[in-house]
């Protein structure tokens, strides 16, 4: 039985379906999958970038295909698959010009915030008294701040004050109040960290001062002036593996209790703000995202993170006394607003030992602190009586009563967006003895918008979180850098 032979294979050609239709199918889906998901996460907070990257993967791999299609005869249906390549660049080009739009518009220079400012009216004019509740950025930190009102006096019958944002940010205020302590002439005054008031009758300045350097910095912490402590950049290293420090040692006559008060007068230098603005701008505006998130979910573990990372930034400063064998740890300064110097008491234990002196230890972040004074008073509490002022008017910039808003800590806040204020009078209770000091409580938040040109650097995040890079070793290297922006600063 003849058989026919069989027949040679058909030769090859470049663009048959067998060589390359299916690659090219699989190329041009792959592309459109890229391209479609990187444009809307280009549209994204936090992932903006990610998604630039992936459209461009995609217009990467739609490229092959236009070219290689038109090899292509008709019956492979080549059309559909170059104009669907075609799709996938055209996707890849919005894909870019978004995020560079964002960048463009993100790529802002970083502002401090510096909370709402707090003025006192004495009859004449309004004195800038404080920016109030340093630190408590979103909901999840609110805080109630205690200022004493150094400046107030009494106007036709009225204590009046006023509360205007100034920066860049939103105040949300949800209480106000006046509180009046009446005491001898002889009684100092002064709140404490916890929202308590310190009366005491002798205070002593201190017989001796050094900083890190062993310098005599005694002139100026010794007296209220306009003469403070802020150091020296040159004197430290921003390269250092360990963070730098500033110290302070004061030395005071003993006293004969074994509890003292130490009453600090100072505040964060501009220099801080401004370093702690453009540290956080290295991590993105997705930071702001990233924190309301957080502290929507979990508020209370939010306020202790803040706190942590308060300390983390360097921030804080801290109190440590000498007893004879060792530093003992006694609390933390917590920020006080660049905008003006504040006075509060801060208590520590006196340890027993036969030393005539008492030494006490002050470390922070160099560069971050402006110390006008530093005093030791008596732990004995003086006599006083408090009373409160009785909220009668509360009118904001448009004259409108807001008094419902400002009356009780009930989350009813008054929002103060850029130039805004508010007015809040206060009755005068008849005073009690010769003297009168006057302070006021103020609860709230602030939010403020973090600059830089990415949304979000998860890199930056991780080496702050890691420690392999921080506040006071940027901050460092950017006076270093700049001398002339941290002399301007520091003014």
């Amino acid at each position: 039985m003849n058989q026919e032979p069989l027949s040679p294979p058909p030769p090859f050609k470049p663009g048959s379906p067998s060589n390359g239709s299916g690659l090219n199918v699989l190329l041009v889906i792959l592309a459109f999958l890229f391209s479609l998901f990187g444009l809307l996460l280009s549209a994204l907070p936090l992932i903006g970038t990610l998604g630039c990257v992936l459209a461009m993967i995609g217009g990467g791999l739609a490229l092959p295909v236009i070219f290689r299609s038109g090899h292509e005869k008709p019956a492979t249906h080549a059309k559909w698959k170059k104009w669907l390549a075609l799709v996938c660049v055209v996707l890849c080009v919005f894909s870019v010009a978004l995020t560079i739009l964002w960048t463009k518009q993100l790529g802002r220079l970083p502002k401090p915030g510096s909370c709402p400012h707090v003025y006192s009216y004495n009859g004449g004019q309004y004195s800038l008294e404080a920016d109030a509740f340093s630190g408590s950025l979103f909901e999840g930190a609110e805080n109630t701040d205690f200022v004493l009102m150094e400046r107030l006096a009494a106007s036709d019958g009225k204590y009046r004050i006023r509360v205007i944002n100034e920066r860049d940010e939103l105040d949300y205020i949800d209480m106000i109040s006046l509180v009046t302590a009446d005491h001898d002439a002889n009684v100092e005054v002064a709140p404490n960290q916890e929202g308590g008031i310190v009366a005491f009758t002798r205070t002593d300045s201190p017989l001796h001062c050094e900083n890190s350097r062993h310098g005599n910095v005694l002139r100026q912490v010794a007296y209220a002036d306009d003469l403070r402590y802020i150091g020296d950049p040159g004197h430290f290293s921003s390269h250092s593996a360990s963070e730098p420090l500033d110290v302070l040692t004061v030395r005071f006559r003993r006293p004969s209790e074994n509890r003292a008060q130490l009453i600090f007068r100072g505040n964060n230098s501009p220099f801080a703000a401004t370093a702690v603005a453009h540290y956080l701008a290295q991590m993105g505006p997705g930071l702001g995202p990233v924190l309301r998130h957080v502290q929507g979910t979990k508020p209370g573990a939010y306020r202790r993170h803040i706190g942590d990372e308060i300390r983390r930034l360097g921030l804080l400063v801290r109190v440590e006394v000498w007893d004879g064998v060792r530093w003992q740890f006694q609390t933390e300064i917590q920020p006080i607003g660049p905008a003006i110097q504040r006075t509060i008491a801060v208590p520590i234990n006196v340890p027993y030992q036969n030393d005539p002196f008492l030494e006490v230890r002050l470390s922070m972040t160099p560069l971050f602190w402006e110390i006008d004074q530093v005093q030791l008073a008596n732990a004995n509490p003086a006599p006083y009586r408090v009373q409160l002022g009785r909220l009668t008017i509360a009118q904001d910039q448009r004259k409108r009563d807001v008094i419902a808003l400002l009356g009780n800590v009930d989350r009813q806040r008054i929002v103060l967006n850029k130039g805004d204020s508010f007015d809040a009078y206060f009755d005068v209770p008849a005073a009690q003895n010769t003297k009168r000091t006057l302070l006021v409580k103020i609860r709230g938040y602030y939010e403020m918008e973090i600059g830089g040109k990415d949304w979000l650097n998860p890199l930056a995040l991780m080496r702050h979180r890691s420690g392999t890079s921080s506040l006071p070793r940027f901050a460092l290297e950017l006076a270093h850098r700049q001398p002339q922006f941290f002399a301007d600063q520091s003014r």
